[in-house]
Order: C-alpha cells, then structure tokens, then sequence
C-alpha cells in the first residue's frame, strides 16, 4: 500500500508523453504477473498542501511544492532552465492531451503579451496570494467549461466531449459509490 512518484529520465516532451504510457503499461503489467495491482487512479485528495503535488497556482525554480517547477540538473547554471516539470499532472492523464494544453497556454500567453509572474520561492500553502487549484473533479469541470480561450485554442468539440464525459463520471460514481472500487482494476 502507498503512494509512489515515478521519476523517468528528461527527454523530448513528445517522447516523454510515450514514456509516461509506456511506463503505466509496463508497471501494470509487471504487478498483473505477480498477482498484484498497480494503479494509476485519479485522486484528486492526493493534491494537498504540503504534500509536493502542486495545490496552489503558481510556478517555482526548484520549489516542489509548486505545479509547475523549473530545475537543473548539476552542472547546469542555476540561471538557464533546462527542464519543467508539471507536478499537479494525473498519472492516468492523456499525457498528449496534457501537452497539447501547456503548449496552448503558452501560446495564448505569447498573443495576449502575458507577463510570467515572478516564481515562488517560499511553500504556495504560506502566501496568501495564490489561488487554491480546484479540489475535485466538479471543479476542474467547472473551470474547464468557464475557459473560453482554452476551448478556442483546442478546439471546443474536443473540450465540450472532455466536459461531456467527466460529467457523466461525477454523475455515476455519485449514485453508484462502490463503483469508485471498480476503477483500481481500470486504471
């Protein structure tokens, strides 16, 4: 029983997608052998402060207690990012979806000649200023549904099938709850 972080080698952000799949699979199947599960399920209560997953919207250079972190391997001066890491991200997430969000977030950044806030370097849990990411999946939808420039940039078909379907999730695990169980053998 646990929680367990899987830390892959930095590569390509494409190529880390399919590793991260690659990675899922394999683990799974590996523990399926040995008559074990290995699960990957969404839990949005892992995602608290204090805990290294990214609670608070915000980005920090080394800082893992924010979503988005920069960091440098050794060797690297401190000043030149290298490499992002996206702490909040689900581990059964479509990893290409994801990276298809982040790069038109950036891009919608670029248009409207948005400044990046300066980087946390304290816990986000300690300052009041930063905006609690949302605590269940009603809230992700919620705030999914309310960005109209996210559903412009990846396509509002796309986006109102993703609204569709976590809709019909909340609405079934709330009159089915032992059906949560089921999921462990899903993901």
């Amino acid at each position: 029983n646990g929680q367990f972080e899987i830390a892959l080698k930095y590569v390509l952000c494409t190529l880390a997608a399919d590793n991260q799949i690659y990675a899922r699979e394999i683990i799974k199947s590996i523990a399926r052998k040995h008559g074990v599960i290995a699960t990957f399920l969404p839990n949005y209560d892992r995602i608290q402060p204090n805990t290294f997953t990214g609670a608070y919207l915000c980005w920090g250079k080394e800082n893992r207690e924010a979503p988005l972190r920069t960091s440098c391997p050794p060797g690297v001066p401190p000043d030149f990012v290298s490499n992002f890491e996206i702490r909040s991200f689900d581990g059964c997430a479509n990893p290409h979806l994801g990276l298809a969000a982040i790069v038109n977030a950036g891009i919608d950044g670029l248009r409207r000649g948005l400044k990046l806030p300066p980087p946390t370097e304290l816990n986000p849990a300690d300052c009041a200023s930063h905006e609690r990411l949302p605590h269940d999946l009603l809230g992700s939808v919620e705030a999914l549904a309310a960005d109209k420039i996210f559903h412009e940039l990846m396509g509002d078909k796309l986006v109102t099938s993703v609204i569709a379907m976590r809709k019909a999730e909340i609405e079934h695990y709330a009159k089915n709850p032992g059906a949560v169980h089921h999921l462990i053998h899903r993901y």
